[in-house]
């Protein structure tokens, strides 16, 4: 036997495109992620300066023998600030995508 296709409302038909027209439709976004973005440059370029200072530190050749624990701590501060910005800089990316309505 074979089967026989059975027939498609209009309802039925329909249901996709208005599903593509909710997806095209730009975002909006909230006050929240409107104030964060206008804020995320600064607080990148802050932790770049802090990062740029500790790494002045660490160019003193006298801190490893001086504070070596000063060092290590400075140092793992640097990890942590670049890992921050990376985090900082995609959220930033996905924040103006959505302001442009790229989401």
């Amino acid at each position: 036997m074979l089967a026989t296709a059975k027939p498609v409302s209009k309802q039925e038909a329909a249901k996709p495109a208005a599903l593509a027209d909710r997806n095209s439709r730009p975002v909006k976004m909230s006050y929240k992620e409107t104030q964060e973005l206008e804020k995320l440059p600064q607080e990148i370029e802050a932790l770049e300066q802090e990062q740029a200072a500790l790494q002045e530190k660490l160019l003193d050749p006298n801190i490893y023998r001086n504070a070596p624990l000063d060092a290590a701590a400075w140092q793992a501060r640097i990890d942590e600030i670049d890992v921050l910005v990376l985090e900082k800089m995609a959220r930033w990316e996905a924040l103006e995508a959505k302001q442009l309505g790229n989401s």
